[in-house]
C-alpha cells in the first residue's frame, strides 16, 4: 500500500468516496468487499472513513487496524488523527498495539495525549498515558511539550471538567474523568511547575477556568504545585502585571461574564490562599 496515509490525514482529505456503501456496513464481510473493490489510494482513504464510522465496536476496529499493510509512520498519523475524536479510544489503543509510536507529534509538536487532553478525550489519555514501555518513558512522555511549550496537563488542567466524554463508570460523569486524567499524568511524573511560553503552569490554567476538582489536585502535595510562580513581564502589554493562579482566580470571580460561576472561582481563591498560609506558618 503507497505511503499516503499520513499526508491525507494532514490535508484534510478524509472523505471516503465509499462513504455511502460504508455508512449501512452490517457486517465485516461487506466491509472488506466494499474496500477491496476501489484501488490502492482509495483504500486508504476508506480504511481511515471506516475507522471514523466503525470507531465504537471494538471487533470491528481490530479487524480493519490488522487488515492495513502499511508501515509504522502511517500508524502514527493515524493515532494523530484519532487521539482528539470523542469515543475514539477504541481506534487509539488497537493503532497502538500495531506499533503506532504514542510520542508522534503533528505539524504543531503536539503530541496524541496532548491532542486527547485538549479535547477532554478521557478513555484515549488513559491509554496514550499507559502507553509507555517503563516508567522512564512514561515520565518523559508525559512532559513532552508543543510549539508553546504546553504540555498535557495545562490542557488537562484548562478544559471545561464539565465537558470531558468518556464519562462512564467508574469515573463518576465529567468532573470525575477529568480528575482521573490529571491524577494518572501526576502518578506518572508530570510536572505540574513546567511554564510554557506565556509563562503559565497548569494550577494557573485550572485557576483561569475555575475548574475547582482540578486545583484541589493540583495543590496535593503543596511542593511541586508552583503555587507562587507568576507569568513574565510582556514590554509589548505594559499594562499587563505578571499573574499567579491566585490573581487568575480572582480575575475569574470579578469577571462580569462569570456570575454563575462565580462561586467555583471564589472556591479556588480560598484553595489556593489558605495553602499559601498553611505552608507560610510552617
Amino acid at each position: 500500500m503507497k505511503v499516503i496515509i499520513l499526508s491525507l490525514i494532514l490535508a484534510g482529505n478524509l472523505n471516503c468516496m465509499l462513504e455511502d456503501s460504508l455508512r449501512d456496513t452490517g457486517s465485516q464481510e461487506s466491509l472488506e468487499q466494499s474496500v477491496s473493490d476501489v484501488g490502492d489510494e482509495d483504500e486508504c482513504v476508506a480504511l481511515v472513513s471506516a475507522l471514523h464510522q466503525n470507531y465504537a465496536d471494538v471487533d470491528t476496529v481490530r479487524n480493519i487496524v490488522a487488515g492495513m499493510a502499511i508501515n509504522n509512520g502511517e500508524y502514527d498519523g493515524l493515532l494523530l488523527e484519532f487521539s482528539d475524536k470523542h469515543e475514539c479510544s477504541n481506534v487509539v489503543k488497537e493503532l497502538i498495539g500495531a506499533g503506532a509510536k504514542i510520542n508522534c507529534r503533528d505539524e504543531s509538536r503536539n503530541t496524541p495525549l496532548i491532542l486527547a487532553t485538549s479535547n477532554g478525550c478521557a478513555e484515549t489519555a488513559l491509554a496514550l498515558i499507559g502507553g509507555s514501555k517503563d516508567k522512564a518513558e512514561a515520565k518523559r512522555y508525559v512532559n513532552l511539550c508543543n510549539d508553546n511549550g504546553t504540555t498535557a496537563l495545562m490542557r488537562a488542567a484548562e478544559y471545561n471538567v464539565d465537558s470531558w466524554c468518556d464519562t462512564s463508570h467508574p469515573y463518576g460523569g465529567a468532573a470525575g474523568a477529568g480528575v482521573a486524567v490529571v491524577k494518572s499524568l501526576l502518578e506518572v511524573g508530570t510536572d505540574r511547575k513546567i511554564q510554557n511560553k506565556y509563562g503559565k503552569t497548569a494550577l494557573m490554567y485550572a485557576a483561569q477556568a475555575g475548574n475547582v476538582e482540578i486545583v484541589k489536585v493540583l495543590l496535593n502535595p503543596y511542593k511541586g504545585a508552583g503555587v507562587n510562580l507568576k507569568t513574565p513581564k510582556d514590554p509589548k502589554r505594559l499594562w499587563d502585571k505578571p499573574k499567579s493562579a491566585l490573581d487568575y482566580a480572582r480575575d475569574g470571580a470579578g469577571y462580569k461574564k462569570n456570575k454563575l460561576n462565580k462561586g467555583r472561582y471564589e472556591e479556588i481563591i480560598t484553595l489556593i490562599s489558605e495553602a499559601i498560609s498553611k505552608h507560610k506558618t510552617k
